[in-house]
């Protein structure tokens, strides 16, 4: 399926999942119901439709049914097993919830790498081989009042598809550690200002100066006010200098279509919403570019003339663009406006999947 199909479906089931409930009776909307309207269309739109590798209501004789495993035909791919729920189903909120355990020991049972746990609307995903990550889920629901959530939830659901799975099995697991990675320092600093309080607290007493006269209480407040501002790698959000987390290469610019980490989506939305960055990825991947000079790139993005008014906009745009290595200059040691852009080809095909995805 297109991508902006995919995109297209996500909505349509957004949609669903918000107002089912409240059009429909509760006893209409069964497992059954979820699986039909729901979970099927998106399997099948993630590239699960051959009847070979979809397997409803496996089951083992000594550990049960599960109620689809998804197994590619090709030599030592990984495959997943699905846990399928109705939708008013609430979400195990912890690993060590019944389903989840039950599920990842059907999992082991058919040598499967990944299981799922889904309601039509949340879908959690959790990786055999590491116990001990967090939940790492998504709601389809959430993109029916908010369009600018659709996006995440298409990249993020991009990782379950069969093309993933087969191509690219390293990058679920890449992206689970990633989203593990995120949460586990404010979890850490939550930790010390809780359950580590009386340490963390002798250990600040013992840096402090003595003539402040600073207390435990003080101390503690302290603790309490702080909040953790960062993101993945202390990025802080600054999306606009994105060689504080960006390296140009074949592995990051995969990341950058199809990661569900912050700092990619993030990356990624910085592209597609604004519209200078946008009308520049057209130009570069038209068939009638051609490399060209600063002194001109305010013309391709639709400006009337150039002064003052252009010069931060076009700036930002190619600045952006150098830095993700979708541009380079043709003569480094050129200056002012004998400056010439060229695009960097191996990446234009990461880039038109991006604008594509919008």
């Amino acid at each position: 399926m297109k991508e902006s199909e995919l995109t297209n479906l996500v909505r349509r089931l957004g949609q669903n999942i918000t107002e089912a409930p409240s059009r429909l009776p509760e006893n209409k909307i069964t497992e059954g119901w979820t699986r039909l309207m729901l979970i099927d269309p998106l399997l099948k739109a993630l590239g699960w439709d051959d009847l070979y590798e979809v397997i409803p209501e496996d089951s083992s004789i000594d550990h049960g049914w599960i109620d689809y495993t998804l197994r590619p035909s090709v030599t030592d791919a990984s495959s997943l097993c699905v846990e399928a729920k109705k939708l008013s189903s609430q979400p195990p909120r912890d690993r060590s919830h019944e389903e989840i355990q039950k599920g990842i020991e059907q999992t082991q049972v058919r040598g499967s790498d990944y299981l799922i746990w889904t309601n039509g609307d949340t879908w959690q995903l959790f990786a055999v081989k590491l116990p001990y990550a967090p939940i790492y889920e998504i709601r389809i629901g959430q993109v029916y009042k908010d369009e600018s959530k659709i996006q995440p939830t298409v990249d993020w659901l991009r990782l379950i598809s069969r093309e993933t799975v087969v191509n690219n099995p390293q990058s679920i697991v890449e992206q689970i550690m990633a989203y593990w990675k995120e949460r586990a320092l404010p979890q850490a600093f939550k930790a010390l200002s809780e359950e580590l309080a009386e340490e963390t607290i002798k250990l600040m007493e013992s840096v402090l100066p003595k003539d402040l006269k600073i207390t435990s209480q003080d101390i503690l407040n302290f603790l309490k006010e702080c909040e953790w501002k960062g993101g993945i790698q202390g990025d802080q959000g600054t999306w606009e200098k994105p060689r504080h987390w960006f390296k140009p290469c074949l592995q990051e610019w995969e990341k950058l279509v199809t990661s569900g980490a912050e700092k990619y989506v993030r990356g990624r939305e910085n592209i597609l919403k604004d519209s200078n960055k946008t009308k520049l990825g057209q130009y570069l991947i038209n068939d009638k570019y051609e490399p060209f000079p600063k002194s001109v790139a305010y013309s391709l993005l639709g400006f009337a003339k150039r002064g003052k008014d252009t010069r931060g906009p076009v700036g930002s745009a190619l600045g952006y663009f150098k830095a993700l290595g979708f541009v380079e200059i043709v003569d480094p040691q050129s200056r002012g406006d004998e400056v010439t852009y060229k695009r960097v080809d191996a990446a234009m095909q990461f880039l038109k999947r991006i604008l594509q995805s919008g």
